[in-house]
This record gives structure tokens, sequence and C-alpha cells, in this order.
């Protein structure tokens, strides 16, 4: 064997990651913006009226039996899972129905809520990720 010591390059030291208060800044008022269009949508859902309440916890449970009865919960009785799937098709009908005044008013305030928790997510994401590196 050779008496020679094998040659290892020196570690190079990676440079620290930016300390950006900016981006901490930027998760912030998505965080905002997210909770001033949740804001919005609960305003346009009380201009709907209170059958948008009602329309959307019909729409719950009709999703929910559903998911019961195609999971077959009683497998033995195949009965029960086909009645919940019927009771949960005929829930969402008497949602839909309920809205049917206005889906417009009822669809834009859903869709504004559902906005505004998105970017509220994201913006959690963003602060988090920045105030990781922010604290090295």
């Amino acid at each position: 064997m050779s008496d020679e010591i094998a040659y290892s390059p020196p570690r190079r030291e990676l440079p620290e990651a930016p300390k950006n208060f900016s981006i901490l800044l930027i998760g912030v008022m998505i965080c905002i913006i997210g909770a001033l269009l949740i804001n919005q949508g609960i305003n346009v859902a009380k201009d709907v009226g209170p059958r948008i309440l009602l329309s959307m916890a019909l729409l719950a449970a009709g999703a929910m039996l559903i998911l019961a009865g195609a999971s077959r919960i009683w497998p033995k009785n195949q009965a029960v899972d086909i009645a919940l799937i019927v009771t949960g098709v005929l829930c969402i009908m008497a949602s839909g129905a309920l809205i049917a005044e206005n889906p417009g008013g009822t669809a834009y305030a859903i869709v504004l809520t559902l906005i505004g928790i998105a970017l509220i997510v994201a913006g959690v994401k963003v602060f988090a990720q920045a105030w990781r590196k922010f604290r090295r």
C-alpha cells in the first residue's frame, strides 16, 4: 500500500441564507388580504340571506352521506348504503333548490371566502419559511 494520504479539498462554507425582512411582511400582507376577502364573502352572504347557511349545511351533509354510503359502512346490509347515497343526493338537490333564487350571489360569496382561506394558508407558509431563514 501507499504511504500517501489521500487529498480532500477543504470544506466550502455555503453562504448564509439572506435574512430578508420584506418576505416576512409579504407573508403578513397576504394573510391580511385573505382575511379581508373572507370578510367580504361573509358580507355578501349576509346580503344573500339566511338561506345560504342552510344551503351550505345541506351541501356538506349530502356530501358526507354520499361518502359514507360509498364507503360501505354496513357491508352486510347493502340497502343501508344505498339509502345513505340516495339521502345524500336528496340533500344536495335541496341545497341547490334553496339557492336557486340567487345562485350568482351565493357563488360569489363562496368563491370569495375560499380564495381568502387559500390566501391565508399561503401567507402563513410564506411567513413560516421566511421566519426560519430570518432566525438563522
